[in-house]
């Protein structure tokens, strides 16, 4: 585990482990399947495709335990997420269906959720970019009140107990900023985002990289070389970029069906303090 920020464990595709090597090539697939959207002229239809590239990804792969839908998430205070590309919902949770695989859920019936950016761009604090974008929609699904018992992110990492302290939030960008470009700004957009606040993992497909929040979901700061205290860890390895994605999406959708979270459903239906009947 030393090398979990800095080492590269094999050269050559075909030298990895099989899980990596069928990663890596996954990866390379992916793009392939986002350059074959871009022969559409228009924006929209472009961005559907590719967030329908990794839906699809996550359907296939991840377990049947759960479902991978867009839309919104609303809390019991009725604040709302704002539109959201997958959305992945527990097949014990209520979901509303609008049409589609387009549905509402509630915060407290969500194991995480993904936006998917064909192009994640950078700029100067003020200005905006693909990243304040995400980093935005980041603060308002993780400010989202969770009332759901017992609480759904726990688990036991080199047996000692963790939890993340809200919604898993990922981004998934096709085409992005060189990794240390990417690590520098979000340096800088730290000081107006709270570090609970920040996405729990970004990915840059076509840079073959994800970075991944120092919170000890995965592994214990200990063993993040060689900085403990990193906001940020990656795995130097071809092949790690979904890898890493992956794993920190496997935890919390195993840490949630271990923690079966009754849905306080009824809170959803009484009257909000203030309000009259």
């Amino acid at each position: 585990m030393s090398g979990i920020t800095g080492m590269t464990i094999g050269d050559e595709v075909a030298s990895m482990r099989p899980l990596l090597n069928h990663f890596e090539n996954v990866r390379l697939t992916l793009l392939q399947k986002a350059n074959e959207a871009g022969f559409a002229t228009h924006s929209t239809v472009r961005g559907t495709a590719r967030e329908l590239i990794i839906s699809d990804f996550f359907a296939a792969n991840l377990p049947a335990t759960c479902r991978f839908l867009k839309g919104e998430v609303i809390d019991s205070l009725d604040r709302r997420s704002g539109e959201l590309d997958v959305v992945v919902i527990p097949s014990g949770a209520p979901r509303f269906s609008l049409a589609g695989d387009t549905a509402i859920a509630i915060a407290d019936g969500v194991v995480a959720t993904a936006e998917v950016k064909s192009k994640l761009t950078t700029a100067e604090i003020g200005s905006e970019s693909a990243l304040k974008a995400s980093l935005e929609l980041a603060k308002r699904v993780k400010s989202l009140k969770i009332e759901a018992k017992p609480w759904p992110w726990a688990a036991k990492v080199d047996r000692k107990p963790v939890k993340l302290s809200s919604i898993p939030v990922s981004v998934i960008a096709f085409e992005g900023p060189p990794r240390q470009t990417l690590l520098k700004k979000l340096v800088e957009w730290r000081a107006s985002y709270p570090v609970s606040q920040l996405p729990d993992t970004i990915s840059v497909l076509d840079q073959g990289y994800t970075l991944v929040r120092n919170n000890g979901w995965v592994y214990p700061r200990q063993l993040i070389s060689p900085n403990p205290n990193a906001l940020y860890y990656w795995i130097e390895e071809p092949g790690s970029c979904l890898g890493s994605l992956f794993n920190y999406l496997m935890y919390s959708i195993q840490a949630w069906d271990h923690r079966n979270p009754k849905t306080p459903f009824s809170a959803f239906l009484r009257p909000l303090k203030g309000t009259q009947r």
